[in-house]
């Protein structure tokens, strides 16, 4: 949770640059279990108004070194990560609003609540993560003063992907058809 009361905020919004984030997870970092380094990083994004400004839509993340196909359903890929998530909840907002990065920090995510006959979540647990991770994002929000047009347009931009990714996933089988 960011501390407002280490840093003044600075009334006049600093320029957004175009900057791009990428964290990767690969199997090594999580074979470690190296995940303090990984806070620490993620915590620097939330620390101010200034980069939360300026890292706002710009992180992607990357997973390297599994042998899976889908290494986002790799169980101590996911497991770790969540730990992380557990440490820093703030994706919501730094996140690129595309559907394949929400997609991937949905799956890493999701609560193992797996559609019959798959491994991936159900869309149950990706729109249960989805409201989740907007919640932790007003939390942010709140906590740095964010102006309520950057927290809409951001959290609109996140809602449009999140659709964009689940749509494609069918809708599980009615007992009632």
């Amino acid at each position: 949770m960011p501390n407002p009361a280490r840093h003044e905020p600075n009334p006049h919004a600093p320029t957004r640059d175009q900057s791009r984030l990428v964290l990767v997870l690969t199997k090594e970092l999580v074979d470690r279990d190296q995940l303090e380094l990984l806070v620490e990083w993620l915590n620097s994004l939330s620390s101010s108004p200034q980069s939360v400004f300026r890292y706002r839509n710009s992180l992607s993340i990357s997973i390297a070194g599994f042998d899976e196909r889908t290494p986002a359903l790799n169980p101590r890929c996911r497991a770790f990560f969540q730990r992380l998530a557990r440490r820093w909840p703030y994706w919501l907002h730094f996140i690129e609003k595309e559907p394949e990065s929400l997609g991937l920090l949905l799956m890493l995510l999701a609560e193992d609540r797996a559609a019959e006959g798959s491994r991936a979540p159900s869309r149950e647990a990706f729109c249960a993560t989805m409201a989740a991770l907007l919640s932790d994002a007003d939390r942010l929000y709140a906590a740095w003063g964010v102006p309520e047009a950057i927290a809409q347009a951001n959290c609109d931009a996140a809602t449009a992907a999140y659709f964009a990714f689940v749509e494609p996933i069918a809708p599980p089988l009615s007992l009632d058809s």
